[in-house]
């Protein structure tokens, strides 16, 4: 006789919601937390460069995104000597470029609830993802799970976890990236 029931009891576990977005290059973690109408200070507008939120599902206890297209391409515009628009997921058309931090220190600031967030020492145009916490912008004391996103990456969605954000790594200025990279967020 055989069980209905797998003999793990999470090697079956129910899909809580999955749905698929498009993030744009212009979408930007410093902005997750921003006052509405807030401006960026290289003129970003607030409604352009807020990034992707999708809250946690009751329930959830994980959080997977996946690339849905890894040959997509986005980035920054096309300056000389910068990163190119025809940039991929790696940041870097396969070779290392413009590989830095955040550049200005107005980005972390008190005004854009953002002075926790991390600036990542990595190639311009990623895909990064924050795990939201308690419903509030990261602190000392509660900093946020912040992560480059490869084409797909699984994170603990704790009790405290209350979303995800999801948007570029990018020196400054988002307003002139370009491109879009397709996601499927799955909760389980």
């Amino acid at each position: 006789m055989t069980s209905e029931y797998p003999s793990n009891p999470n090697e079956n576990k129910a899909v809580l919601k999955r749905t698929g977005y498009t993030i744009s290059a212009k979408h930007c973690l410093w902005f997750a937390w921003a006052p509405a109408n807030f401006p960026g200070p290289k003129g970003e507008i607030d409604s352009e460069s807020r990034p992707l939120f999708d809250a946690k599902p009751m329930g959830a206890t994980r959080v997977k995104v996946k690339v849905a297209n890894p040959a997509q391409r986005w980035g920054h515009n096309n300056d000389p000597g910068r990163a190119s628009g025809a940039n991929g997921l790696d940041g870097s058309q396969g070779t290392p470029n413009d590989s830095r931090g955040l550049e200005m220190q107005e980005y972390k600031s008190p005004g854009f609830l953002s002075e926790h967030i991390i600036a990542l020492p990595t190639h311009l145009n990623k895909l990064i993802m924050i795990l939201e916490k308690d419903g509030v912008a990261p602190t000392v004391a509660k900093p946020g799970t912040q992560e480059i996103l490869g084409e797909e990456a699984s994170y603990d969605a704790g009790m405290d976890v209350t979303g995800i954000f999801i948007g570029m790594h990018d020196g400054h200025e988002w307003k002139n990236n370009t491109g879009t990279i397709d996601v499927d967020v799955t909760w389980s």
